[in-house]
């Protein structure tokens, strides 16, 4: 009998291969799923709770959230020219260049959130031109005052999303998404509609005022800011052979930049047409506007699920 007959084969079956392959690719796009989901779960949560302050309110959030992601989308785009060039060097065996990526990606998150901030809040400028009324204009300014900071912070997560998707462990993903959602939910009723709603014990929470859309959007800032340190510590924790350079790099940035930029046209594009309905129902009144930010931010979370496995 020949040697072929009686040894195993070593060699793996195409079947055998892609169940592997698809363990592997659930165990990574699973906490990635939460972590996109998560994100769009806390601009839900803002538009039901607002929700119960009033109609305009409603419509001051819904108005407000078109535009911030119709200029954040954007710079979420633009940041995922970090991608690659964080996979490259990983699968370079390169961990000391890929911790080099990561921090010329903060470096460029931080600039492009700026510029952004910038943007976003003088965008309520030009909202007269288009018919919307002068009392959801002043509750979205409020609302974007707050809210646009958190623009460079979230610019930021995202490329530390980047790091740790490419390295494998995206578990400090699913810890800060889901620390932030919770402290979320307590703090948007609190700041909404102030310390009155609190039982006496609560101390000194009771003297909170209410705030209004308003307080959707601080609780979106300091949520985000939790996120940002929950997953810097953890890369902090992550040993690499080597001493990476925290310096700006121009040529990294620009070529991260380079890959980028089709990506934030491309996706600023698409987001622009739903931000132009927002705009356009905010002409029709409170109602339509706050109806049709219901639909939005439950399209979003269903949406961003996918979007989670699309990243693994």
């Amino acid at each position: 009998m020949s040697s072929d007959a009686t040894e195993p084969s070593v060699v793996s079956s195409p079947s055998v291969r892609n169940r592997g392959e698809l363990r592997a690719l659930l165990a990574l796009a699973l906490p990635l799923c939460i972590a996109q989901a998560g994100q769009s779960l806390m601009g839900l949560v803002d538009t039901l709770i607002v929700g119960r302050a009033g109609t305009s309110a409603l419509a001051a959030v819904g108005l407000s959230h078109s535009l911030f992601f119709a200029v954040s989308s954007f710079g979420m785009g633009l940041m995922m020219g970090v991608d690659p060039l964080v996979s490259q060097a990983i699968g370079a065996r390169n961990p000391v260049r890929a911790r080099g990526v990561l921090w010329q990606g903060v470096w460029l998150s931080a600039v492009v959130g700026a510029v952004l901030w910038a943007v976003l809040i003088t965008v309520p400028s030009a909202l007269p031109w288009v018919g919307v009324a002068e009392e959801q204009i002043v509750q979205v300014r409020a609302f974007l005052h707050f809210r646009a900071p958190s623009l460079p912070l979230m610019l930021i997560f995202l490329t530390g999303r980047a790091y740790l998707q490419a390295i494998g462990n995206p578990r400090p993903l699913v810890v800060s998404t889901v620390v932030a959602n919770v402290l979320n939910l307590l703090m948007v009723p609190l700041f909404v509609f102030g310390g009155e709603i609190l039982p006496a014990w609560a101390g000194p929470l009771t003297r909170v005022p209410a705030m209004g859309a308003a307080g959707a959007a601080l609780s979106t800032l300091l949520c985000t800011a939790m996120e940002v340190l929950i997953v810097a510590r953890a890369i902090r924790g992550i040993p690499v052979p080597g001493t990476p350079s925290l310096l700006p790099v121009v040529a990294d940035q620009l070529r991260a930049f380079r890959v980028g930029l089709p990506i934030g046209l491309h996706i600023a594009a698409e987001v622009g047409v739903f931000a132009l309905a927002g705009v356009l129902a905010a002409r029709l009144g409170p109602a339509s506007v706050g109806a049709h930010q219901i639909a939005i931010a439950f399209a979003s979370l269903t949406f961003t699920m996918a979007l989670g496995i699309g990243n693994a």
